[in-house]
């Protein structure tokens, strides 16, 4: 979850619901599914663009790939790499399906920010470090 208020904490058990089931081993909080606050339009193609690249790639139906909520299997979380600073849902769902792991959506709402500031730069700058990440992480 990400500290800068756009996640609702109540909304944790709904998260790791299919985790405790043993339907997943990684779960997103998708604002796709559930509701959000309008986003720059830019961004809002971003999303959609970077969800269809990491569908085709991963062979998944993420419609949030970008959502900071998120929850994962810790016996799980041990057979998969990590290594990006950020962007870290790409990263973890190309990861889960290279590892033959299960991918699961739950729908949430999701807020805009209420403190701090991202660190990831504007749309153009954060689409171009996304892309990498995803093709980073998919050639390794």
């Amino acid at each position: 979850m990400d500290g800068d208020g756009q996640h609702n904490p109540t909304e944790i058990e709904r998260l790791v619901g299919p985790i405790l089931d043993g339907r997943a081993d990684l779960v997103i909080g998708s604002r796709m599914a559930g509701s959000h606050e309008p986003v720059s339009v830019a961004r809002s193609i971003g999303i959609r663009a970077f969800n269809m690249l990491i569908n085709m790639l991963a062979g998944t139906k993420i419609t949030d790939c970008s959502s900071g909520f998120r929850a994962v299997d810790a016996a799980f979380l041990g057979r998969v790499h990590l290594e990006q600073e950020q962007y870290h849902t790409a990263e973890m769902i190309i990861e889960t399906a290279k590892h033959s792991g299960r991918t699961a959506e739950v729908p949430v709402a999701m807020r805009r920010r209420w403190a701090g500031q991202s660190k990831k730069g504007g749309d153009i700058v954060y689409g171009l470090f996304f892309l990498r990440t995803i093709l980073k992480t998919w050639l390794r």
